[in-house]
């Protein structure tokens, strides 16, 4: 089966087949009429499973793979592929127009302790979005995140005085 996860405004749609690949039906040969592609593997060994997650309109997917227990955020554009294996257990949410993707990575210590984190992923790497909180904001802490627009505005939930929380928006924060 498919499980669509992500299309963009050329109607792009990603997602996972199978339980195991990712995919893209995109027009690629003009004639309005979308064909499946495969993304195929990443560029490391041993992965065992692989999904898209979202689609921007230049096309540039990003996703997850997974490889000994890890969950490691990619981006793959027409064949050329980025990958985070610095990241353990991650989530890509979102990609927009500038190829910025945000996340969240779910993971624990040496100790078993929970170790949460959100993130912002560009080709370059990765940044933290806890080093954007404001030093006049009432969060304590940015997690988890859950969208980024084409301007750059992300989106989330964040803790406040224990035990609250709340909503948040970080702008044009690239």
């Amino acid at each position: 089966g498919q499980e669509a996860t992500g299309i963009n405004n050329l109607g792009d749609v990603v997602g996972v087949f199978d339980n195991s690949g990712a995919f893209l039906y995109r027009d690629d040969d003009g004639d309005g009429d979308r064909e499946l592609i495969e993304i195929g593997e990443p560029p490391v060994g041993g992965f065992i499973f692989m999904g898209a997650s979202d689609i921007n309109d230049a096309g540039r997917i990003a996703g997850i793979y997974r490889r000994d227990g890890a969950r490691i955020p990619f981006f793959w554009d027409d064949d050329n592929w980025t990958t985070f294996p610095s990241f353990y257990r991650f989530e890509v949410l979102s990609i927009n127009e500038s190829g910025v993707a945000v996340g969240n990575e779910y993971a624990t210590d040496i100790f078993l302790n929970p170790r949460y984190s959100s993130w912002i992923l560009t080709i370059s790497g990765g940044s933290n979005i806890s080093n954007l909180n404001p030093s006049n904001s009432p969060f304590s802490k940015l997690l988890p995140v859950s969208d980024i627009n084409d301007r750059g505005d992300i989106v989330g939930s964040g803790d406040l005085i224990y035990p609250f929380s709340g909503a948040f928006v970080l702008k044009r924060v690239l």
